[in-house]
């Protein structure tokens, strides 16, 4: 299994245990999915003076993105106008990794150009994470619906994997 790590930050901020597939040459689109955690009987009774006994030592449940979850993203949440002054800050670093590396600025520019693009059109679909220390200058991950399957989407060249 492999982790993936935001190469800014050095936070985790998901793995290959999802399926993914490329948009514009750019961005991970790794479908995810809602599940339900708690609930968890312990066989403990409530010990509170005057509590109902039937109400045990269970953790209540609650539906979760199995990818935030288990990752531990946290949400963060932005307007337009602040969105697009960090992913515009957010590109330009990234820009200057790839250039490093010795990639294809021309068709990252491209690509970054129609995503955005389209997630601007979309932008009140959207819902935004960072990893869990939440420390600046990193990815924000997108979270869009498609119907009842969440997916998030990650910036290829943001993450570092790591075999673990």
């Amino acid at each position: 299994m492999r982790i993936f790590f935001d190469i800014f930050t050095d936070e985790e901020i998901g793995s290959d245990a999802y399926p993914r597939t490329e948009v514009e040459g750019i961005v991970y689109k790794v479908e995810t999915k809602m599940v339900t955690v708690g609930e968890e009987d312990f066989g403990i009774e409530n010990n509170e003076e005057g509590a109902d006994p039937a109400a045990g030592g269970g953790v209540p449940a609650e539906k979760v993105n199995n990818l935030i979850h288990a990752h531990k993203l946290q949400v963060t949440s932005y307007d337009k106008a602040s969105y697009m002054k960090h992913i515009k800050a957010y590109l330009q670093k990234l820009k200057k990794k790839i250039q490093e590396n010795g990639g294809d600025v021309k068709a990252f520019e491209e690509g970054c150009k129609k995503y955005v693009g389209d997630l601007v059109k979309n932008f009140s679909e959207c819902n935004f994470y960072v990893g869990e220390e939440m420390k600046d200058g990193g990815m924000v991950i997108i979270e869009r619906w498609e119907g009842e399957t969440p997916f998030l989407y990650f910036f290829k060249d943001g993450v570092r994997e790591e075999k673990v």
